[in-house]
């Protein structure tokens, strides 16, 4: 009987840890989604581009950093290169010094005295950032993120 009980909780064991890992988990479903954020006509460099899920999207968002061209890749809270497929609403972030430098990596914008947020109030709130973008599976490029460098109110 002990035999038995051994033979039956290994194989449950099994297949619950196949079950995991099958190929239509949200892991190996992540679009590795990438595009360009521009404020005022130009790339915006360093910023910080922030997915948040809308929604019926599954799945935590995620986050990418733009280079010197204005582009990022998006990369998982949980981990991987991309986003899963859905509606996000996008906030997006520069932090630097008053001279324009950015915040080095060990530096965060509360614990800096002259830390200054370039990119305007409404693009940064979760709540109320009017970008949004819907991220397909079949087409990893993402819509230009234009930014207003004045936003009129």
């Amino acid at each position: 009987m002990m035999a038995w009980l051994l033979r039956c909780s290994g194989f449950l064991a099994i297949t619950i840890f196949a079950a995991g890992c099958d190929a239509n988990s949200p892991e190996r479903s992540l679009v590795a989604a990438e595009g360009v954020v521009t404020m005022g006509g130009k790339p915006l460099a360093q910023a910080t581009v922030e997915f948040i899920p809308l929604g019926e999207t599954k799945g935590a968002g995620g986050s990418g950093v733009t280079d010197e061209m204005g582009r990022y890749k998006l990369f998982s809270r949980r981990g991987g290169t991309g986003v899963l497929p859905g509606e996000y609403r996008v906030t997006v972030s520069l932090w630097t010094h008053k001279d324009g430098s950015p915040l080095k990596p060990e530096e965060n914008s509360i614990d800096t005295p002259d830390a200054i947020q370039r990119v305007p109030a409404i693009y940064t709130d979760m709540d109320r950032s009017p970008l949004k973008v819907y991220v397909d599976e079949n087409s990893p490029n993402l819509p230009e993120l234009k930014l207003e460098s004045q936003v009129k109110r």
